[in-house]
């Protein structure tokens, strides 16, 4: 904990925060002499000893930060983790007295099509099922700034933690677990939905040995393509969402036109974890795993684990045949199979510490990466210092190196970027542009590089030389250098990409270094390209943007710094 503000100050941004009742603080802070304690930072120690504060929320009232914790009817209470898309909050539900889970997009992803259209199905998903083994979404909401929806907590460890902390599963409780599954997605296949990312990590356990299904991420739902599932087709594509080590083979080729035994074949390579602590088809590309699972003769758990039954090993053989109408046709089928296999256990771990130890591991990545932000930042101070392109590069290094709070004043607690990860990689970002810019540099990248040396009027004119970029593809393969002035993509052998596909146009798009700056344009194609979900004419391009290409081609963008 570093304390950056006084104990009267601290004490009133706790009243001010509305975390704690105010005759509660007052009744303790009185009984303990808090208000003549010897720092902030002892006092907040006290009030996280009484139980009125946990240590997430003193951090943040030790930086003077009061505002915030309050989401509608929602206390945040602590950190549960930090996924692919944003966020986990542990929360306490005012209105229903309950402890629930809160999932917030993170702030990079605000204008990403995308993952706010994988958001959004997650938790229209989650709210549509009911069901024991499903975990449940109260609602989907958004406020100011912060898109979020709100899941019950269930205080268990997913399959993949569980192997873990203790290492493979017995058959008998692993067949429980996976039934339990089985049964979950019977419901959701009768709801409409196919999950399309169902692993070891989607799968919650708790000490009783219940089973919980999350993550309906990538549900694909029952309509014909929805506003939400039309842009993950947009910016993913109809090809290989999910995870490669579970992927059956024809969602690895058309993510859009799957049924439900794509589900059981990635249960049956659940279950082959659960048994064996390894992954079906262990490669070391995603692009070679998703071939095994596409040509290679299925692997045997008994192999691994010699006192599986056989019958059990030929199950699973069945739920990840090649194809489709060789595995079983329904969930409920494989939950009826596996029931002789089945005897519930509890599990011996204590969630608590087990919490604990996983929000100490949060804080400690955390710190790791805002370690690395900061020595970034100061490489590319030194190099603006360098090139002589501030004028003021002590108050630069000063700032960055921490001798200038970069939250002082700040009293809102940032749900969408918490620890300010994002803010301080947009600097980095602006920084580098500013470096390497080929004529002045923009107004967005002054006023961010500006903000991160402390202020000041010292970023002048830039001489940018031309920078190579990359186009990176999702599928694998090997990465396309665009080499500045201008990259013509199109199905011609004239073209400086070439693209072999019916939907690409001869001449299709050409990517241009001007200004500073890369640029796609669309050559009046037939099927159009994309920038992070949404068709465009012509378009800047920013390091992280999503380019596809005729909705069958999809890149990461990677704009060299240099």
């Amino acid at each position: 904990m570093s304390a950056s503000v006084a104990l009267s100050d601290f004490l009133q941004a706790v009243r001010n925060s509305g975390i704690v009742p105010a005759e509660r603080l007052d009744r303790i802070v009185k009984q303990r002499g808090l208000d003549a304690a010897p720092s902030s930072k002892h006092a907040a120690r006290e009030l996280i000893r009484a139980k009125l504060l946990t240590v997430f929320q003193a951090e943040r009232l030790l930086e003077g930060r009061y505002r915030g914790f309050l989401l509608n009817q929602y206390r945040i209470d602590d950190i549960l983790g930090a996924g692919g898309m944003g966020w986990l909050y542990l929360a306490h539900d005012l209105q229903n007295d309950r402890r629930v889970v809160v999932k917030v997009l993170a702030d990079r992803f605000k204008l990403d099509a995308g993952m706010l259209a994988r958001f959004k199905l997650e938790a229209t998903a989650g709210m549509r099922l009911r069901h024991p083994n499903i975990i449940r979404t109260y609602e989907l909401g958004a406020t100011g700034n912060v898109d979020y929806f709100v899941m019950e907590f269930v205080p268990g460890l997913n399959v993949q933690e569980l192997i873990d902390v203790s290492g493979p599963i017995p058959w008998p409780q692993a067949c429980d677990v996976i039934r339990q599954t089985a049964l979950a997605l019977q419901h959701a296949h009768e709801q409409g939905m196919v999950h399309r990312d169902v692993k070891p990590a989607n799968i919650l356990v708790t000490a009783d040995g219940t089973a919980k299904l999350v993550d309906f991420g990538l549900a694909l739902l029952d309509q014909s393509i929805d506003a939400d599932e039309f842009s993950l087709a947009m910016v993913f594509g109809h090809d290989c969402l999910g995870t490669a080590d579970y992927i059956p083979p024809e969602q690895a080729r058309d993510s859009f036109h799957v049924d439900q035994r794509a589900d059981i074949y990635s249960l049956g390579g659940t279950l082959f974890y659960a048994l064996s602590g390894r992954v079906p088809f262990d490669f070391p590309s995603v692009r070679k795993t998703i071939e095994a699972h596409q040509k290679l003769p299925r692997p045997s758990v008994r192999r691994l684990v010699d006192d599986v039954p056989p019958r059990l090993d030929a199950i699973i053989q069945r739920m990840m045949a090649r194809r489709p109408e060789d595995r079983f046709a329904t969930a409920a089928e494989v939950a009826e199979v596996l029931r002789p296999f089945c005897r519930r256990k509890r599990f011996q771990f204590d969630f608590r510490k087990i919490l604990k130890a996983r929000q100490k591991l949060i804080r400690k990545k955390i710190e790791q990466k805002l370690q690395e932000q900061k020595s970034k930042l100061q490489a590319a101070a030194r190099q603006l210092e360098a090139s002589g392109q501030t004028g003021s590069s002590a108050a630069l290094l000063d700032t960055i190196t921490g001798a200038k709070s970069r939250t002082a004043g700040c009293t809102v607690l940032s749900l969408v970027d918490p620890f300010g990860i994002d803010r301080t990689a947009s600097k980095i970002a602006a920084l580098s542009r500013v470096h390497s810019s080929g004529r002045l540099a923009e107004t967005s990248d002054v006023a961010l590089a500006t903000q991160a040396a402390g202020g000041g009027d010292g970023v002048v004119a830039i001489v940018r030389t031309p920078s190579t970029a990359r186009l990176l593809p999702f599928d694998g393969s090997e990465p396309q250098t665009l080499h500045p002035p201008r990259v013509l993509l199109g199905r011609r052998d004239h073209c400086d990409i070439v693209l072999h596909n019916g939907k690409v146009s001869s001449e299709h798009c050409e990517f241009a270094f001007e200004q500073g700056s890369w640029w796609l344009r669309d050559l009046k194609s037939k099927n159009g390209v994309q920038v992070n979900g949404r068709r465009v004419t012509e378009a800047k391009l920013r390091d992280g943007d999503r380019v596809t290409i005729a909705k069958e081609f999809h890149y990461r963008f990677e704009e060299s710094a240099g």
